[in-house]
């Protein structure tokens, strides 16, 4: 029997692609395993590229929902989120697009995104610094 944080982790890797980690632990209880984590991964991708599309619509908008679907898996691989607030999902995605991008000559995707992250990063803190001052 395997511990709970190794079953998580297991899941957790099946959300990010691992199509054969994770199936043991799931029950056969009239949809086969595999396809209960086709759900399971398909939602996860969608909420994860959902959230990074409604942080970078502009970008979006720019470069097609193809190619920054491709970017926000290849994201998400390198980058995957260790919080259920999805707020904060696409803190790193302007190094990893000026990373990746590097030497194409579209390094300045990564540019507008940066300014948008600490424009987000200012508003969330100074909304958390004002709801801590009313308590006062």
């Amino acid at each position: 029997m395997h511990s709970l944080p190794e079953i998580q982790a297991r899941f957790a890797a099946t959300l990010r692609g691992d199509t054969e980690s994770s199936a043991a632990d799931v029950a056969d209880d009239g949809l086969p395993p595999a396809g209960r984590l086709r759900i399971y991964r398909h939602n996860s991708r969608a909420m994860f590229e959902g959230a990074l599309e409604r942080s970078y619509p502009v970008l979006r908008r720019r470069v097609g929902e193809a190619y920054f679907s491709q970017l926000a898996r290849g994201y998400r691989q390198r980058h995957p989120s260790r919080s259920g607030d999805l707020h904060w999902v696409g803190e790193h995605f302007p190094e990893y697009l000026s990373g990746t991008l590097a030497g194409t000559g579209y390094e300045w995707l990564g540019h507008p995104g940066q300014d948008r992250i600490s424009t987000g990063h200012c508003f969330w803190q100074s909304s958390l610094f004002q709801a801590e001052t009313r308590r006062v």
